[in-house]
C-alpha cells in the first residue's frame, strides 16, 4: 500500500508518474465512513474478486471433521502389552485384571471392563476396573440386554455411545460419578476359531474415543488376542482339572486296595470274636466292647468309603436339586430316616464346583443327624430370600451343647465334620451357623450373600469355559 503524505490515488503526485492512466474509481468497504467527508468518490474496492470464497480453517472442536486416529505403532504397544499378560496369566482372573490395567494405561482411559457369555447365551459383567462398585453390583445382577454392549456382543461389531445416559436408565447409577461426560467403546471378543466370546469396554473422552474408533480394525485386534489368551486359559484350566481328577482316582485306588481292605479284614475278625463270645460263657463280658469296635469299625468303613467317593466324583454331573434328591432317597434308604427336600433355587445359582461344596455340607449334616442326633426326622429348605442364597437342615434329633464341640479337636467325629462345613461354607463366602441345645434338635444356617455368589458363579462359569452347545443365542 501506498503510504505518504498524499495519500489520495488520483492526487498530483499520483498523476505526475501515472501519464495519461484513468484515475480509479474508489469504494470504502462496507460500515466505514468516506474518506475525504463524504459521497460516493474516493471509496475503495477491491481490484479483483475471487472466483471462489476461501475455504475455513478446521479447528479440532469442529463436530463435522473426523478426530485423528490412531496410529498402528500404538495398538502395536497395547498388543504387545496385552501379549505379555497373556503368558503371563496363571488363571482367568489375573489374565482379565492385568488386560484391563493395561488397556486403561496404554489409551488413556478412565475405566474398562469385560463381559462375557454365560451357558445361557446372556452377556454378563465379570471384571471391572475404575468403575462405581454401585454400577458393577448392579450390573452383576442383570445381562446385559437392549444396549449397546448387547449389540457389540450380538453383530460382532464395534460400538460407540458419547455419553452414559444410557448405562444409566438400565443400571438406575451411574458408572463414573464424577465423569458423566465420557463416552463409551464396545468392542468384540472373538476367539481365534471366530467364535464370540464377549465384549470388552473402555470409556474415554468423546475426542479420544473417536481417534481410537478410526479405523476400529485396531480395537478388533486387541479384541482377538484377548479372545485368544481367553480360550488359551480356559483349555489349560481344563487340561489341569483333568490331570488332578486323574490323580485323585488313583489316590482313591490306592486307598481301597490299601485302608479299606484292612478295614474290611479288621471287621470280620470282629464278627468271628463275637460268635465265638456267645458261645462261651466265660468270654461273654467282651460282647459289649466287641459291639462298640464293630459299630466303630463300620463308622470308619463308611468314612473311607466316602472319602473315596468324594476323590473320584470332583463334580456332580447333575443339577444340584437332582442331586440333593439321589441324595435324600438314599439317606432315607440306609438309615430309615424321612427326608423332606424343599429347592427353590435358580437353575444356575452356582458353578459346579460351588455345588459340590454345598452337595458336601447336607452330606456331613444329614449324616450327624443320623449318627449322632438318632433324629427321625430332616428337613432339607434352599430358599433365596432378597437374592440370597439359603440352605436350612434341620432335624429333631437329641441335640448338644454347640460350645462343647470344639473344631479343633480331631478326636471328636462331630467336631471334624463341623469343622469341615465351616471349612467349605468359608471357601463359598457363604455364612454358616449351628444351633443346637441338648433335646431340642439341631439347626443349620448357610447363608450366601448375592454379590458373593454372583462373583462366584461368573468367574467358576467363566473360568471353566463352556461346551459348543454352552451359548447358541451368541452363535
Amino acid at each position: 500500500m501506498y503510504a505518504g503524505r498524499d495519500t489520495d490515488p488520483t492526487g498530483p503526485r499520483r498523476q505526475r508518474g501515472a501519464g495519461a492512466v484513468e484515475p480509479l474509481t474508489v469504494r470504502e468497504p462496507r460500515g466505514h465512513g468516506p474518506r475525504d467527508g463524504g459521497g460516493s468518490a474516493g471509496r475503495w474496492h477491491p481490484v479483483r474478486r475471487l472466483r471462489a470464497p476461501p475455504t475455513p480453517t478446521p479447528y479440532p472442536d469442529t463436530p463435522n471433521v473426523p478426530a485423528s486416529s490412531a496410529s498402528e505403532q500404538e495398538a502395536l504397544h497395547l498388543l504387545s502389552a496385552l501379549g505379555v499378560v497373556a503368558a503371563q496369566a496363571r488363571d482367568l482372573d489375573e489374565l482379565l485384571q492385568g488386560s484391563l490395567e493395561r488397556l486403561i494405561e496404554q489409551t488413556g482411559a478412565t475405566a474398562a471392563a469385560v463381559r462375557l457369555f454365560d451357558e445361557q447365551g446372556s452377556l454378563r459383567l465379570v471384571e471391572a476396573s475404575g468403575l462405581n462398585a454401585g454400577f458393577i453390583d448392579a450390573e452383576r445382577r442383570q445381562p446385559a440386554a437392549g444396549c449397546s454392549c448387547a449389540i457389540a456382543g450380538e453383530r460382532g461389531t464395534v460400538q460407540f455411545r458419547g455419553d452414559l445416559r444410557q448405562c444409566i436408565r438400565r443400571s438406575g447409577c451411574n458408572p463414573l460419578p464424577n465423569r458423566p461426560q465420557l463416552a463409551m467403546l464396545a468392542v468384540p471378543i472373538l476367539d481365534p476359531a471366530g467364535e464370540r466370546v464377549g465384549i470388552y469396554n473402555i470409556y474415554l473422552e468423546p475426542s479420544e474415543a473417536q481417534r481410537w474408533m478410526h479405523p476400529p480394525r485396531m480395537l478388533e485386534w486387541i479384541g482377538h488376542q484377548l479372545g485368544a489368551a481367553i480360550a488359551r486359559v480356559r483349555d489349560e484350566y481344563r487340561s489341569h482339572q483333568g490331570a488332578l481328577q486323574e490323580e485323585r482316582n488313583l489316590l482313591a485306588h490306592e486307598l481301597h486296595d490299601t485302608v479299606a481292605q484292612e478295614v474290611a479284614t479288621l471287621r470280620l475278625r470282629v464278627r468271628q470274636l463275637e460268635e465265638r463270645a456267645r458261645g462261651d460263657a466265660d468270654t461273654a463280658a467282651l460282647l459289649a466292647p466287641l459291639e462298640d469296635l464293630r459299630t466303630r469299625l463300620d463308622h470308619t468303613n463308611d468314612q473311607v468309603r466316602t472319602v473315596m467317593q468324594q476323590f473320584r466324583t470332583q463334580a456332580l454331573g447333575t443339577p444340584l436339586e437332582t442331586a440333593l434328591s439321589r441324595l435324600a432317597n438314599r439317606f432315607r434308604r440306609d438309615s430309615g430316616i424321612e427326608v423332606r427336600l424343599i429347592h427353590r433355587w435358580p437353575e444356575l445359582a452356582l458353578g459346579e464346583r460351588e455345588q459340590l461344596h454345598i452337595h458336601r455340607i447336607v452330606e456331613e449334616a444329614l449324616s450327624n443327624a443320623w449318627h449322632h442326633g438318632g433324629a427321625r426326622n430332616v428337613r432339607l429348605q434352599l430358599e433365596t430370600p432378597g437374592g440370597d442364597l439359603c440352605l436350612l437342615i434341620e432335624d429333631d434329633g437329641c441335640g448338644f451343647v454347640v460350645d462343647d464341640v470344639p473344631d479343633s479337636d480331631p478326636a471328636e467325629s462331630r467336631g471334624h465334620g463341623l469343622r469341615g462345613m465351616r471349612e467349605r461354607a468359608r471357601h463359598l463366602g457363604a455364612i454358616l451357623t449351628v444351633e443346637s441345645d441338648p433335646g431340642q434338635g439341631t439347626t443349620i444356617h448357610l447363608r450366601l450373600p448375592q454379590p458373593q455368589r454372583l462373583t462366584w458363579t461368573t468367574k467358576s462359569l467363566h473360568q471353566a469355559g463352556f461346551n459348543d452347545h454352552a451359548y447358541p443365542a451368541c452363535r
